[in-house]
């Protein structure tokens, strides 16, 4: 090191690789989910939240839906996906599929009212 310490590119290159990417940084990160109390990671995270309660459209049972995903499997619980292989599709799943795109509507509006009751709020305090 004391060799090739005058030398500023060695010395820039011996510290990038101590220094970890940053683009990889937010991987390390651990966050909080608030839903499950618990600590994860940035795409657990992401994904935990990008989940609504759903019900099977064929048995009734709880599955957990991917918000804004229109496919198939997402209204079916993975136990019977083997009845999306059917030439016809179900009532039931269209129905249920339906019933999706409502809840997502009503999700979105209603995080867009509260995020304008916020600004409102806050535009308040401003003026004061």
């Amino acid at each position: 090191m004391y060799r090739w310490g005058g030398s500023d590119q060695f010395v820039e290159c011996a510290l990038k690789m101590q220094k970890p990417p940053i683009k990889n940084s937010s991987m390390l990160k651990i966050y909080w989910d608030w839903e499950n109390s618990t600590a994860v990671d940035k795409e657990t995270l992401e994904n935990n939240y990008n989940m609504i309660d759903w019900v099977c459209a064929l048995s009734g049972k709880p599955i957990r839906s991917k918000f804004m995903n229109f496919d198939l499997e997402n209204f079916v619980h993975p136990e019977y996906w083997d009845a999306l292989k059917a030439p016809m599709v179900d009532s039931r799943i269209l129905k249920s599929s339906i019933e999706f795109r409502k809840k997502c509507k009503e999700l979105l509006l209603n995080e867009r009212q509260e995020f304008l009751n916020m600004a409102r709020k806050n535009a308040k305090k401003n003026l004061d």
